[in-house]
């Protein structure tokens, strides 16, 4: 392979298909640059490997690794990676997906401790993604705040996208290769974020990441990581013998760490991975049971309410028979009466009669005319579809302000890779709308067959698809998705709910 030319390498230079802009960050093995297509224009990141290893075969692969495992997982949290290219001039790149937003490092630096639910919602979504890699088979090993990215997504802040699969590895080959077996001077991982048994050398697997997490939950609730050290070999003696200093300890914490999440904090730290979380999701479960911690709706809570018919007894249904009876006989009487010749009657004197006082009574305060309804998955970022236009309402987890109303409302989550599921509920008052959406087996391919000769149909043509509700009117104010619209009126939920 030949040297690559790096004397025009900026800013103009175009490399395969795509002309440099600008450069956005350097590393160790390589370079981002912001990149358009010279014939679509379409903007993208482009991650060039430094012209010194060019030649470095084991380099080469590994940085090649990157874009396999990330294409392996394929998950939402995840960097997208479209393409690489090994040129034949020498220079090795591939293209990611360009993401506007900052590191978690940057947002710690520039924005300071970060509250105790955005700390609870961005590494629930790091636990989705490592999740997904870990089902797959592949470990991340390299899990630091520089390699969470926060983004915006679908007008979803803090969306998290995880980087740099770098030093990711199988897991059958990550428990046969240690920190020692890679090439020489090259430390795979970063020493405050490894964990004991991957810093010592030993053999590692899924739960390495575990305590790579726990470090940045320490981090994030403490102001700092839970041990450092000058040197690496003075970093591998304290990972492998020194206990971590309680969270409790620390007196200038950026918010009272809950006992629950410090619980959390701690076995995810342990120095046994046995003693450890021992996956992802169940690390995941328990941060939203922070973040979410009242209890799901019922049925019974998220259903139209019904009307309750009293149930009379067989004495008091005698007594009100009994009570008609009397009714009638006066009423007769009065009938009687009236056909009687009557005689001049003089009007009787009126008497003043002491009207007792009526005593001021607190007024009953009035319901709030909007309700406020929060949507949540687990896992999150399903979309949340209105069932009756398919009008899409926002992506979990998210809140709407609601119009109080006894009617009830049918919407459905979906997710990719999930089954649908659908909900009922009524904005008579504050709720979680919590559902849990589960995960689709992949079907094996069916054979492909020339698909039949369109029938051309004489039906006419349906109406056009509903415009999309705009979230707010002209005077800036939340317009509610479920309000009806003036004119002819609606059908009603009931009629369009899924049978």
């Amino acid at each position: 392979m030949s040297e690559p030319d790096t004397t025009e390498l900026g800013p103009g230079k175009i490399l395969g298909s795509y002309r440099l802009v600008k450069l956005l960050e350097e590393g160790g093995m390589g370079r981002v640059f912001l990149a358009e297509h010279v014939r679509l224009g379409r903007q993208v990141a482009l991650k060039l490997l430094r012209p010194e290893y060019a030649n470095n075969t084991v380099v080469i692969n590994r940085f090649f690794q990157e874009a396999r495992a990330a294409n392996r997982i394929h998950h939402q949290n995840i960097i997208e990676i479209t393409d690489f290219i090994e040129a034949e001039d020498g220079h090795n790149f591939f293209v990611m997906e360009l993401l506007p937003g900052y590191s978690l490092t940057q947002a710690l630096s520039q924005h300071g401790p970060l509250s105790l639910t955005r700390t609870t919602d961005i590494k629930a979504q790091v636990c989705d993604a490592l999740a997904a890699a870990h089902d797959t088979g592949i470990v991340h090993r390299d899990l630091k705040p520089d390699n969470i990215f926060l983004t915006e997504r679908a007008g979803r802040e803090d969306f998290v996208k995880l980087l740099d699969f770098g030093v990711a590895k199988l897991m059958a080959e990550a428990a046969d290769e240690s920190v020692h077996q890679t090439a020489a001077g090259m430390v795979l991982g970063t020493p405050e974020y490894m964990s004991p048994e991957q810093a010592g050398g030993k053999k590692v697997d899924h739960r390495t990441d575990i305590y790579s997490l726990g470090v940045i939950l320490y981090q994030l609730a403490t102001g700092t990581i839970p041990l450092s050290a000058e040197t690496y070999g003075e970093m591998v003696i304290k990972l492998v013998t020194m206990p971590i200093p309680a969270i409790a300890g620390h007196t200038d914490l950026p918010w009272q760490c809950p006992a629950d999440l410090e619980q959390l904090i701690m076995q995810c730290l342990e120095k046994d991975p046995e003693q450890r979380p021992q996956s992802m999701k169940e690390i995941s479960d328990r941060l939203r049971d922070l973040l979410f911690p009242e209890e799901p709706p019922t049925t019974e809570e998220i259903t139209a309410p019904q009307a309750i018919v009293p149930r009379i007894s067989s004495r008091p249904r005698k007594i009100f028979l009994a009570l008609a009876g009397l009714v009638l006989l006066a009423l007769g009487g009065s009938l009687a009466w009236y056909w009687l010749p009557s005689e001049p009657s003089v009007p009787p004197t009126p008497v003043a009669q002491a009207i007792p006082a009526v005593p001021d009574l607190a007024p009953v305060p009035a319901l709030p005319s909007q309700v406020k309804i929060s949507f949540l998955s687990t896992p999150a970022g399903a979309t949340v579809f209105r069932i009756r236009d398919q009008h899409q309402l926002g992506q979990t987890p998210f809140e709407l302000s609601l119009a109080r109303s006894p009617k009830t409302l049918a919407v459905e989550f979906r997710l990719a890779g999930h089954a649908a599921a659908r909900r009922e509920f009524t904005a008579s008052q504050d709720k979680h709308l919590v559902v849990v959406l589960l995960r689709l087996h992949s079907q094996p391919k069916k054979k492909r067959t020339a698909p039949p000769a369109e029938k051309v149909s004489e039906e006419p043509a349906g109406p056009p698809d509903p415009k999309p509700i705009p979230a707010v009117d002209d005077q800036g104010a939340t317009i509610d998705p479920f309000r009806e619209e003036e004119g002819p009126s609606q059908p009603s939920d009931k009629a369009e709910r899924n049978p």
